[in-house]
């Protein structure tokens, strides 16, 4: 074919056209090229922001497993505790020494302490504190009305603590509180190293209501900061997970 055409054509007439058509032929293969490698460059993007949002979920997933199961020990540590007989038969010596117990193997606790039904603290690990009235009474009332009660999230000092307690029954009646004030900042050192481990992100934890109570700008928990509003929060506080 390229023979018959050289045979007929004049020669510049035909150099002209060889040189346009190897041009056309190099032009096309190279958009070819171009438009498979955009192709497989957005397909790789597509996959690493999909890795990403994968891993920093699972993330995620894992450190609030890590938290629950905390507090959920936490928790039945104290339960276990409520139905002991040293503590349910109200004698404050022997209750003394299944509090100092806790203590001791367990320094998370930041005190335990029993109220009675007048709100007087009758038994506690605090020093001093011992036939006190229980001045939080916020928390008195709201946990002498449930069987078992968590506080809101407190800043005292430099810790982050929340107050669990256990009612303590005696032949069904209600005699008293079982109350641990536990230390749960090491949320903060949490997101503090989730947060430098996920470049370009950010690793928070808020209440049920939205309350920051973790996150590495901690005059945002001073401040007690509400994220309520943020448009991602109405899908979290759902109790759903996912990627925004």
């Amino acid at each position: 074919m390229i023979t018959f055409f050289k045979k007929i054509l004049p020669k510049h007439l035909f150099n002209k056209i060889v040189t346009q058509f190897i041009f056309s032929y190099i032009f096309l293969v190279s958009l070819s090229i171009a438009l498979v490698g955009f192709l497989l460059l957005t397909e790789t993007n597509n996959f690493i922001k999909k890795s990403v949002s994968e891993n920093q979920l699972e993330i995620a997933r894992r450190s609030a497993e890590r938290i629950y199961y905390f507090v959920h020990n936490t928790f039945n540590n104290l339960l276990y505790a409520a139905t002991t007989n040293e503590i349910n038969e109200m004698q404050p010596f022997r209750q003394q020494r299944i509090l100092d117990e806790l203590q001791i193997n367990n320094d998370f606790y930041r005190k335990i302490f029993i109220v009675d039904t007048t709100g007087c603290i009758i038994s506690t690990t605090e020093i001093g504190a011992k036939n006190t009235r229980f001045e939080e009474t916020e928390i008195y009332n709201s946990a002498s009305q449930v069987s078992q009660y968590i506080s809101p999230v407190n800043i005292k000092g430099d810790r982050l603590v929340i107050t669990i307690s256990r009612r303590i029954m005696q032949f069904d009646r209600y005699v008293g509180i079982l109350a641990a004030e536990v230390d749960i900042s090491f949320t903060w050192e949490l997101v503090d190293s989730l947060s430098y481990n996920v470049p370009g992100g950010l690793v928070f934890i808020v209440s049920d209501k939205g309350k920051v109570i973790a996150h590495p700008n901690r005059t945002l928990i001073y401040n007690n900061e509400d994220f309520s509003d943020l448009p991602f929060m109405e899908h979290l506080l759902s109790y759903n997970e996912g990627t925004h």
